[in-house]
């Protein structure tokens, strides 16, 4: 059964705001043992984002960028999916409650690194596929003395279907192989309720 945990994590929040250069021993031991909670059942979005926002603020402290990326990029994939309607992680109860304003606040600090690693990747796909078709056009044409028009047409529908699933499906992947090496950098508490709560 889902159980909120807003109320224990605004108390923590509370104990990291009140320390003075590092986070405080208490504060960081009930955000452990929250932690270790929240990976036992499902947990509604808001509380898991409110979780991570409180990890990425600890990692930032400790200046441990890889945890940090992993954490803001896992916030902006739920933050995504609580905005479609195919949500599918199995862990996570989507609500239409409102963020905490604090965890609006740590979204906002940061670009969208998901958007960014996608126009990237799109880009770089189009000129490899791009180069592809240009060569393959080429070759087939002067070489082999193939209809131009055939050829052409052939070789622009490969290029369709190509750029299709590599948009729809080589991104995803590419995003997870990076999701898998960053998680290596989160504490161990942490990446199990990962693995639990974001499991598709």
């Amino acid at each position: 059964m889902t159980q909120p945990y807003m109320g224990a994590l605004k108390q923590v929040e509370r104990l990291m705001q009140d320390s003075l250069g590092t986070y405080s021993q208490n504060s960081m031991n009930q955000l452990h043992d929250l932690c270790i909670q929240m990976s036992q059942d499902p947990v509604y979005d808001v509380d898991y984002l409110k979780l991570m926002e409180l990890y990425g603020r600890k990692y930032r402290k400790e200046k441990n960028e890889e945890a940090l990326r992993f954490v803001v990029m896992r916030m902006q994939q739920v933050s995504l999916a609580r905005q479609t309607p195919k949500r599918t992680y199995a862990g996570i109860v989507f609500t239409n409650r409102p963020l905490d304003a604090f965890t609006i606040a740590f979204l906002k600090e940061f670009p969208s690194l998901l958007h960014t690693y996608e126009e990237r990747y799109k880009v770089r796909i189009l000129q490899i596929a791009t180069l592809v078709f240009v060569v393959a056009l080429i070759v087939l044409v002067l070489l082999f003395h193939l209809s131009f028009l055939i050829i052409w047409l052939s070789l622009l529908l490969m290029f369709g279907v190509f750029v299709y699933y590599t948009f729809q499906y080589g991104y995803a992947s590419i995003v997870k192989e990076q999701m898998q090496d960053l998680i290596q950098f989160v504490d161990p508490t942490l990446k199990k309720l990962d693995e639990r709560q974001m499991s598709k």
